[in-house]
């Protein structure tokens, strides 16, 4: 179905430099969101397909790299799984904690959505802030109109953007039996494990609702594909 690469969009903690030697995975851009709290200002720095190449080939240093190593797995999901060319964008929001600013996610919601026109975004995340609910159903929007299909992991509480009619609310067994919150949900990752890169290699994880989003987005293209 596909004749171009999919456009795969991924917020969360960034990329490492080490999946990115030890695989072809394809980074075409990337993106840096920060908040400055004194200064009260939002910092964007952008990497074009250039950048990432010199930082993959150990000559230069950027700002999506991945400290926590929760970003790097979560795309490895989707390098294994989605069964045809894909190229990535990493818009980098959390810290080496994973925490991250609601504005930030907007930022890198708005960049993937208006400038890159990806097809997919993964967002192993969410936010309580609901004061960003109108801003967020407006990006929603944007994307149902660009064809852009949003995936976001569900939480043990409602969060956004999962809760908006729009995003494919994403969840594991464990949610599905024990959802006292009321949480929506739209599907369920059967698979108890899966594999992601960890570290300096492959490894065996235990499915969690962040894992589950990345590996459901990735059964949605192999679908498509088909």
């Amino acid at each position: 179905m596909y004749g171009n690469p999919l456009k795969i969009g991924v917020v969360d903690s960034g990329i490492s430099s080490t999946f990115l030697r030890s695989t072809s995975v394809k980074v075409n851009a990337g993106a840096f969101f920060s908040l400055d709290l004194q200064k009260k200002t939002l910092n964007s720095l952008f990497y074009d397909s250039s950048d990432i190449s010199s930082w993959r080939e150990g000559v230069a240093t950027l700002g999506i790299d991945d400290k926590s190593g929760h970003g790097t797995a979560v795309t490895s999901i989707m390098y294994r799984n989605i069964p045809v060319p894909v190229e990535f964008y990493i818009a980098k929001i959390l810290d080496d904690q994973q925490s991250g600013s609601a504005l930030c996610l907007l930022a890198a919601l708005h960049w993937l959505i208006s400038d890159v026109k990806a097809d997919c975004v993964n967002l192993s995340l969410g936010t309580d802030n609901w004061r960003v609910r109108p801003q967020m159903l407006e990006l929603v929007g944007q994307a149902g109109l660009s064809g852009c299909r949003i995936f976001s992991a569900a939480g043990d509480v409602p969060t956004l953007p999962s809760e908006l009619a729009g995003v494919t609310a994403v969840g594991i067994s464990r949610l599905s039996r024990n959802n006292d919150a009321g949480v929506k949900l739209d599907c369920i990752a059967l698979p108890s494990t899966v594999e992601i890169f960890q570290g300096n290699g492959w490894t065996t994880s235990e499915i969690s609702t962040s894992y589950a989003c990345p590996l459901v987005l990735s059964e949605y293209c192999a679908a498509m594909s088909r």
